[in-house]
């Protein structure tokens, strides 16, 4: 039986691929025009050597830079011109040695920042004058700090500060936080709790903005006409410039943390911005729930902060309900303590009792009171 014999110039297509590949030192008259753009790809990217017999016009554009990637010395040995700025960029930022070959010319603002975030050094070859969207120097600066001297300030937006900040707070002295609306507001201290001591009524357009903002995110639907917040208490930031612009539903929202126990969140609250606690100190008695119900580290910080002549609606002060509810004693240090932030135990409730005489009368009357300490 004869041998068969292997003839590959009349291969096509893929066939004719498969052994270009194989015998990548292989020469002769094949059927080159047999082979469409992808097929190009394939052979290019593992055997460069058949570059010369390439049909330019038969390789696409997106396959051209598949075929750089794989093989950026072919630059000089296939056409280019098909390529647009975004390609260049996609090539670039793989292979850097192929800047001498880029008309940097063609590249826009955005392409400029893709390139100088992976590769800084291309900055000598920059037309700065070309990056004019904001957001595109606040996604730079993120990363590439270095390039602050270049940036024109006075052209980002609130979004692009709101942004820019939450990674970089060291740039807070060109920014004008005037520009800042709600959601920048709310995006930028949940990452930088520090610029809530920034943070005025001033920075918020109107009643509407407002309203409209709690309506799509921390109000339920299902709430009462004046709305009520949902959970804040894992952002304790957040709540804070909610509770700046409704009081009324921030209250309840505290007093509903006391019943709850959520004594974490009181006194992350507490540490951020101590007034607050003390703010609402009258109708809802979140005093008397914290003297009452807090842990002994959160009641020692917050008690510094209240009115010691808070009465509750039987004339009790604080020092009245520490003991009635035996939350302290004559002899221990709450009591003290109480004393020495400005509790009087002369002081009368409604019952005409004062704590000296309810501490007497307590001794020979006790009480079967619950430890909640």
């Amino acid at each position: 039986m004869k041998k068969q014999i292997i003839k590959p110039e009349r291969f096509s297509g893929h066939k004719l691929v498969d052994y270009l590949i194989a015998h990548p030192q292989a020469r002769g008259k094949f059927k080159w025009h047999t082979l469409r753009s992808c097929m190009w790809v394939r052979l290019l990217s593992a055997c460069p050597g058949f570059a010369p017999y390439a049909d330019h016009e038969k390789i696409s554009r997106r396959d051209l830079v598949k075929i750089l990637t794989a093989q950026w010395e072919l630059v000089t040995q296939i056409r280019t011109d098909k390529l647009f700025p975004c390609d260049w960029v996609e090539l670039l930022i793989v292979h850097p040695e192929l800047a001498d070959h880029c008309d940097f010319e063609k590249m826009n603002g955005y392409n400029w920042i893709q390139l100088l975030a992976k590769h800084p050094g291309l900055a000598t070859r920059c037309r700065w004058e070309k990056i004019q969207m904001t957001n595109a120097w606040s996604s730079l600066l993120k990363v590439r700090p270095e390039f602050a001297d270049r940036c024109p300030w006075e052209s980002l937006s609130g979004g692009s500060w709101s942004g820019l900040l939450g990674k970089r707070p060291e740039f807070a002295d060109h920014c004008d936080l005037r520009l800042l609306k709600e959601w920048d507001w709310v995006n930028l201290i949940r990452e930088q709790p520090q610029f809530l001591s920034r943070f005025t009524l001033d920075h918020f357009i109107s009643p509407k903005h407002y309203f409209t903002l709690l309506d799509s995110s921390y109000v339920s639907k299902s709430s009462s006409a004046g709305g009520t917040f949902k959970d804040f208490s894992g952002d304790p930031a957040t709540f804070l410039i909610f509770r700046a612009m409704d009081r009324v539903n921030g209250r309840k929202f505290i007093k509903q943390c006391c019943l709850k126990r959520n004594w974490d969140f009181l006194e992350q609250l507490f540490d951020l911005a101590p007034d607050e606690l003390k703010l609402i100190a009258r109708k809802n008695q979140t005093p008397f729930l914290i003297t009452l119900k807090a842990p002994e580290k959160l009641f020692r910080k917050y008690f510094r902060t209240v009115n010691p002549e808070l009465r509750d609606e039987a004339g009790n002060t604080l020092l009245h309900c520490a003991l009635i509810h035996d939350r302290c004693t004559e002899e221990d240090d709450r009591y003290q303590f109480m004393l020495e932030n400005g509790c009087s135990p002369d002081v009368r409730n409604t019952a005409g009792f004062s704590c000296n005489e309810l501490i007497e009368w307590l001794k020979k009357h006790p009480v079967n009171n619950k430890k909640t300490r």
